[in-house]
């Protein structure tokens, strides 16, 4: 176990990290003499589960939605009592430092325009971009990656800012197309939309397509054996959690 959260706070910022939200229970009850959890590829049938009707009364002693943020790997490292590597010290830090930045951006719009408060304000916000282009440059960090790295990733399908998207459609937005997305529209429809931006830095999501771009979506049959190909895989990695 403590090889295992220490394996997950390594690879805590990953682009491809996806534990999802951690939640511990405390439960008292009696542990029977049997075999461990997970010892091998075993089907579910054959784990020893309790029954419904004999499951300890469980409560909430712990809860992180495992955002890419410090202060959420902060808070696993701590309380899974977990070493912090050179290399999450340096993403932690420059995710501070951008977070101050943008803090004090914050607090400087508030005020009023003088010529000292606006160049307050540009330095800063340089200094931001800056520290972001050297996170960029050196790490590959899940919610901080590059366009490049996002189109370019072997993997069948990413996420960006919720949305998952397939090959074909990074294909699309690589050829600096407009994505119509059918089931974004439907279920969050300020996602209905995604291009990549004019200077290449970042994926948009809008309700409405720009005026200046052809619009483009996957015919549906193709995105119906996309979800099928996910789930399948899916299935097929699922294991029982701890």
């Amino acid at each position: 176990m403590r090889k295992f959260l220490q394996l997950v706070a390594d690879h805590y910022f990953d682009p491809h990290f996806n534990l999802g939200p951690v939640h511990v229970y405390r439960a008292e009850s009696i542990l029977r003499q049997g075999p461990s959890v997970n010892p091998g590829g075993n089907l579910f049938t054959e784990y020893p589960y309790l029954k419904m009707d004999r499951l300890p009364k469980m409560e909430l002693a712990y809860r992180n939605e495992m955002k890419p943020t410090p202060e959420d790997f902060r808070s696993f490292c701590h309380n899974a009592h977990c070493d912090i590597s050179h290399r999450n010290c340096n993403i932690i830090d420059a995710l501070d430092a951008m977070a101050d930045k943008e803090r004090t951006v914050t607090e400087l719009s508030r005020r009023p325009a003088t010529p000292e408060i606006r160049e307050q304000i540009e330095e800063n916000s340089r200094d931001k971009d800056e520290l972001d282009k050297l996170l960029k440059r050196f790490y590959d960090v899940r919610g901080h990656r590059t366009v490049e790295r996002i189109l370019s990733d072997p993997m069948d399908s990413v996420m960006v800012d919720g949305v998952r998207l397939f090959t074909p459609h990074r294909q699309v937005l690589q050829a600096g197309h407009v994505l119509f997305l059918p089931a974004e529209a439907r279920d969050n429809p300020s996602h209905s939309y995604a291009w990549v931006n004019g200077d290449f830095s970042r994926i948009v999501f809008s309700k409405e397509p720009p005026a200046n771009k052809q619009v483009f979506k996957l015919k549906a049959v193709i995105e119906k054996a996309l979800d099928k190909k996910r789930d399948v895989k899916k299935k097929k990695h699922t294991h029982p959690k701890l």
